[in-house]
């Protein structure tokens, strides 16, 4: 290999890595710190609009899994196909 291709092809290399270290500078301390989102548990809320078995009785989403609310008490915690 000539001299003079040599020293091209070194300061490439050279350039090549000092530009994957300044990148690997910065990004990495983002990596860090995890979202509070992707931390927290899931907590899936559906209404369940009523009975399932024929016939169908279609009720408003109302009230919770704990208290009904005007006789309705559609929402669970979880799967409501489950």
């Amino acid at each position: 290999m000539p001299k003079q291709l040599s020293k091209t092809v070194r300061a490439r290399s050279m350039r090549t890595g000092l530009v994957i270290a300044v990148l690997a500078a910065f990004i990495a301390p983002l990596a860090a710190f995890v979202p509070a989102w992707a931390a927290a548990s899931g907590n899936l809320d559906q209404c369940t609009n009523g009975s399932v078995g024929p016939p169908l009785k279609l009720e408003q989403c109302a009230g919770s899994s704990v208290s009904a609310v005007n006789g309705f008490k559609n929402w669970v915690n979880g799967n409501s196909n489950g």
